[in-house]
């Protein structure tokens, strides 16, 4: 993992922590750091296609390292998408619930299949870590464009930086 990825992303992290009041355990916080750095320069964050067949094909697997490491990366790539893609999923009609919902599953499910820290944690603080990545993400800096569509998705955060006298014009997503 590239050192200056995990170190940006302690900063990004921190820093939303801090701005947004969220309380978070240690654990979860550190469990955003290094996801950040894992996925510092995807630009889709792992999503490519029909999260709802993967849970469902994941969650008929039999128990084994297989399904583990699988839970984990839906739970995860729901995580990052849920938190400030709703460009990408405003065009397929579904919101952020719907990735949240199998975020919060795959790791609940995870953590009932073996050690349940940090699953269980996940599960529990999925959308104050939603929130906080979601700020930590914008404060990466995205287009213009960007921060209207994830307006114009429901983003208080982007509004915030957008700005209040900013008129967003109709959204375009359908």
């Amino acid at each position: 993992m590239n050192r200056d990825y995990v170190k940006a992303s302690y900063d990004l992290i921190t820093e939303s922590v801090s701005k947004t009041n969220i309380k978070l355990t240690p654990e979860c916080e550190s469990y955003l750091v290094f996801l950040m750095a894992e996925n510092f320069d995807k630009p889709t964050m792992g999503y490519d296609g029909p999260i709802a067949i993967e849970w469902m094909t994941i969650k008929a697997l039999s128990r084994g390292a297989d399904k583990l490491q699988k839970l984990k990366k839906l739970g995860d790539t729901c995580l990052m998408v849920s938190s400030v893609s709703p460009f990408i999923y405003g065009r397929s009609g579904v919101g952020p619930e719907y990735f949240i919902t199998i975020g919060q599953d795959s790791y609940y499910t995870r953590s009932q299949l073996g050690d349940t820290s940090p699953w269980y944690s996940l599960f529990k603080e999925f959308t104050k870590m939603r929130d906080v990545f979601e700020a930590a993400l914008l404060k990466r800096k995205f287009t213009i464009a960007q921060y209207v569509n994830l307006a114009q998705a429901g983003s208080d955060t982007a509004k915030q930086v957008l700005g209040s006298t900013l008129v967003l014009p109709p959204s375009t997503l359908q």
